[in-house]
């Protein structure tokens, strides 16, 4: 492959190489290259997305214990006092 300097070849076989270790230099033709990267793409969409919905999940479970302590707890406090009077 022709380049006009030195610096051009470096620059593309630098990134020539960071493309082959990330696995986008193993196939021969561009189109099995960009199948390939879209179907990552919507892979990593789809955990993405998966992961979102756990998260939310996850944190208004603990919401739900928080309120739940508390509630518990105000109402042991109000016992208490009624207990103690």
């Amino acid at each position: 492959m022709p380049f006009a300097d030195e610096e051009q070849r470096r620059e593309y076989m630098r990134d020539y190489h960071a493309e082959f270790r990330v696995g986008l230099r193993r196939t021969g033709t561009p189109a099995e290259v960009e199948r390939q990267m879209d179907e990552r793409r919507l892979e990593r969409e789809a955990y993405l997305r998966a992961w979102a919905a756990a998260n939310r999940e996850r944190r208004s479970a603990a919401r739900r214990e928080q309120r739940r302590e508390a509630r518990r707890q105000a109402v042991a406090a109000a016992l208490g006092k009624l207990s103690k009077s």
